[in-house]
């Protein structure tokens, strides 16, 4: 989207210029214009966006939270949804729906998800990376919620819309990021790396790359065409960070099952086919990888993945909400 307002050069290029306290930030424009529907933002993949900013609030209210995460609930608040998802945990022998108890098991497992990036992230930082780029970032807080150093430079990808829509929510709360960020709308299924790499990402530097929760929403083939992309515009010294599903969503029932419980429309949002071999794939590329099934990584956070409602639940509950998944990290 153009901003209305007449810009410098620079701002014309890469919009608003925002000067914080030691702080940089670059965004399309001041006001998001024609953007006045949150439900025709929140509609096909970016619904999933809310449901974990409320599964993030739920989580930082946790007494066991693994991280804390305000601008979660504004976010949710703000896009005015009437989705079927609860921000809190429900006090001892409160009433809570099927749907509402499938979310806040959920809840705990994007907690452990989350932090496994956070952690990721801030060693990068640690180690001296300089750069980073969130693909899908949708509404992500890690600029304003994570002690990154003011001259790490935090990009954010995804569509136009929803990082429209943030941005507005954002300058509404005066929120300031710990680093420089910037965002940069895009459809990721296509070649999105040249204009990243002309705009804003250093390719003669190293940069960590993290895709949360992104490949389920991709065919086989878009996702080897988006590590294609990331692959050739990293050097020595990169990081990449993601997670799978294991076998095909589609198969067996498995997202129809979740589509009943969930409230949500996953055979629509998730993809169909099975890719197993990112690793092995990103491997032959040259990357060091190392995978690590959900069960172990909940065990490095002590994390209890068991679900807190199944003493009220019929036995043989289908499984959980976020399917078998590996956490893949890789360095160049």
């Amino acid at each position: 989207m153009d901003c209305l307002t007449p810009r410098a050069s620079r701002e014309a290029r890469f919009g608003t210029l925002k000067e914080y306290p030691g702080r940089t930030v670059y965004g399309l424009c001041d006001t998001v214009y024609g953007v006045t529907d949150p439900s025709e933002i929140f509609s096909g993949p970016a619904v999933t966006a809310l449901g974990l900013a409320a599964s993030r609030t739920v989580e930082s209210n946790r007494a066991d939270h693994l991280i804390s995460d305000p601008l979660a609930r504004a976010f949710f608040e703000a896009a005015g949804m009437n989705l079927p998802m609860r921000l809190d945990w429900p006090e001892p022998g409160e009433a809570v729906t099927d749907t509402e108890r499938l979310h806040l098991h959920g809840s705990r497992y994007i907690g452990l998800r989350t932090r496994f990036y956070d952690d990721l992230l801030l060693q990068a930082a640690h180690r001296g990376l300089k750069q980073a780029v969130l693909i899908g970032a949708g509404l992500d807080t890690r600029a304003f919620r994570l002690a990154l150093p003011a001259d790490f430079h935090l990009i954010e990808r995804d569509y136009d819309a929803l990082l429209e829509w943030k941005q507005t929510v954002v300058e509404a709360r005066a929120a300031i990021p710990s680093c420089r960020r910037s965002w940069i709308g895009t459809d990721l299924r296509e070649d999105w790396t040249a204009e990243l790499s002309r705009r804003e990402l250093d390719t003669a530097q190293p940069a960590a790359f993290i895709a949360e929760g992104l490949l389920p929403y991709l065919t086989p083939e878009e996702q080897r065409s988006l590590l294609d992309q990331i692959d050739a515009i990293t050097t020595t010294g990169s990081v990449l960070a993601l997670d799978r599903i294991v076998g095909d969503p589609h198969a067996a029932d498995r997202v129809a099952s979740l589509t009943r419980r969930s409230g949500l429309d996953m055979t629509q949002l998730l993809a169909s086919g099975e890719n197993n071999d990112i690793g092995m794939g990103l491997r032959d590329r040259g990357w060091n990888i190392r995978e690590t099934p959900v069960a172990d990584l909940a065990l490095s956070y002590a994390r209890d993945l068991t679900d807190p409602f199944a003493a009220t639940e019929d036995a043989g509950s289908p499984e959980p909400l976020w399917l078998e998944t590996r956490f893949l990290q890789g360095t160049r």
